[in-house]
C-alpha cells in the first residue's frame, strides 16, 4: 500500500507542478478549442478515479473488503491517465 500511495503522491505533485508552470487552469477557463475540452473532460475523469482508487484502496487495506471494483477502477485509471498524458502533449497546438 505504501508504494501505491507514494506513486499517487508523485503523480499529483507532477500535476501541481505543471499547473504552476503552464497555468493550466487559467488557460482552461478561457475560450478554447474542442480538443482542449476533450483534455479537460479526461482530466476530470482522472481526478474522480484518483479519489475512487484511494478510497477503495484504503477500504481494502483497513477493512479487508473485496477488491474487484478497485481492480476495475485501476484499469480505467491507467487508460484515462495515459489518455490524459497523450492529449497533454498536443495542447500547445490548440491553446489560444
Amino acid at each position: 500500500m505504501t508504494l501505491m500511495l507514494v506513486a499517487f503522491l508523485i503523480d499529483v505533485a507532477m500535476v501541481v507542478y505543471l499547473e504552476f508552470k503552464v497555468n493550466a487552469i487559467d488557460s482552461a477557463a478561457s475560450p478554447f478549442h474542442p480538443f482542449l475540452t476533450f483534455h479537460v473532460i479526461i482530466s476530470i475523469i482522472v481526478m474522480i478515479l484518483y479519489l475512487h482508487q484511494v478510497v477503495s484502496g484504503l477500504l481494502i487495506y483497513f477493512r479487508n473488503v473485496r477488491w474487484r471494483l478497485h481492480k476495475a477502477g485501476g484499469i480505467a485509471f491507467i487508460i484515462f491517465r495515459i489518455g490524459n498524458l497523450v492529449t497533454s502533449l498536443f495542447l500547445d497546438h490548440f491553446r489560444p
